[in-house]
């Protein structure tokens, strides 16, 4: 089939040409014409009508031994192609969808020996199959979240998961495969070649790093004030740029004017392009310089807050594990470690993490659904009927 539709295309081509030099516009040429130029070539010829029948009737079959195209026998009941086949040629068996792959075996002994083949292929040079296209993948180094070269899948080499839930508050499904807070999740990201430990290992230790819903109150109030100086600082740096802005067309509208006004003063006429300035350079820089300041009035106050977070965040710890020792307290105090510390100091920074998280991943779904009904627009159906092509 391959040669016939090469010989077909090199004819087609060579027509074309002759076209060309006779001053015509190039056409498609016709099954006559590819045969005509096809005539001292019997082999390529013949390839060539087998393959216009296979166009035709896609169920035909060529017969690995004699090159016959056969018809398939179809199952009474499904209606669907039987396996095994016979060529009325040369009397050859083979198989309709394998081909000569299997003779004198099924269709189900040859794909578990084909699967057995391919685990050994990988067992031998520690291989493993992407889980969407299943193609196979040899990691040489690096962390263990891998990328399919073929179909671009993102997955874990740990599990061979692919890597497609988002976190609870948004965050990307590789940053919460590998989180520390993931529990269901027993992957690390980075862990050197065969030193992965155990997933249920990984999980019961993050299960014991979990902090408790006390420790969780705590660190409540101060992510919320986090995330409102993230949000008083977006807005001014909009209300900011949207002042800027207009003064600098206001400035701009002025100077352009004054200018004018000198030139006519002189009985001069004003150059066209005088005084202008592009929209989208005041834009530009409008917009850099307030979100500069947006920055500066966000990161000060959130250092600031970080630090004194930090302070009060040992203390309440010295509290929790002085309470946790008592035997008064120790069932609803539980005794903090220094995993609960980390938690309490990186609260802010965390809650601005999430807050973030979260937008992100609501502007991502917006912008998929809209393309999702971009698309269901645009496939409308053409109207009218297509002009046939030669065969």
């Amino acid at each position: 089939g391959g040669g016939g539709l090469e010989a077909a295309a090199a004819a087609a081509a060579a027509i074309a040409a002759s076209q060309r030099e006779a001053g015509r516009e190039a056409a498609l040429a016709t099954q006559e014409e590819v045969e005509r130029c096809l005539a001292n070539d019997t082999e390529t010829l013949e390839r060539y009508r087998r393959f216009l029948k296979t166009k035709v009737d896609p169920s035909l079959r060529e017969c690995p031994d004699c090159q016959c195209l056969c018809a398939p026998v179809l199952d009474a009941q499904s209606g669907r192609p039987e396996p095994s086949m016979e060529c009325p040629a040369c009397g050859s068996c083979f198989c309709y969808y394998h081909a000569a792959a299997h003779r004198g075996g099924s269709c189900e002994e040859y794909e578990m020996r084909l699967a057995a083949e391919t685990r050994g292929i990988s067992d031998s040079f520690g291989t493993k199959d992407c889980p969407r296209c299943s193609r196979q993948t040899m990691k040489s180094g690096g962390c263990n979240h891998m990328t399919c070269q073929v179909c671009r899948c993102e997955w874990c080499w740990i599990c061979n998961e692919q890597l497609t839930i988002r976190g609870p508050h948004g965050e990307g499904p590789v940053y919460w495969h590998y989180s520390e807070e993931n529990v269901d999740s027993g992957c690390q990201q980075f862990a050197d070649a065969g030193a992965h430990p155990d997933a249920e290992e990984v999980r019961l230790r993050r299960r014991d790093r979990t902090p408790g819903p006390l420790i969780k109150r705590l660190s409540l109030p101060v992510g919320a004030i986090s995330v409102a100086l993230l949000a008083l600082s977006a807005i001014l740096a909009l209300a900011l740029w949207l002042i800027l802005y207009f003064v600098s067309c206001t400035l701009a509208g002025v100077l352009r004017l004054a200018a004018r006004g000198a030139y006519r003063a002189r009985r001069a006429e004003p150059p066209e392009t005088l005084g202008e300035v592009s929209t989208q350079r005041l834009v530009k820089s409008t917009l850099y310089f307030a979100v500069t300041l947006g920055m500066v009035a966000f990161l000060v106050p959130f250092a600031v807050l970080t630090l004194a977070w930090d302070v009060v965040a040992v203390i309440l710890w010295l509290i929790l594990g002085i309470f946790g020792r008592l035997p008064l307290f120790r069932r609803c105090v539980p005794a903090p470690s220094r995993h609960h510390l980390r938690f309490l100091i990186s609260a802010p920074l965390r809650a601005v993490h999430r807050f973030g998280s979260t937008l992100l991943a609501h502007l991502a779904d917006g912008r998929a659904a809209n393309a999702g009904r971009v698309g269901a627009q645009d496939e409308t159906p053409w109207a009218g009927a297509a002009e046939p092509h030669a065969p």
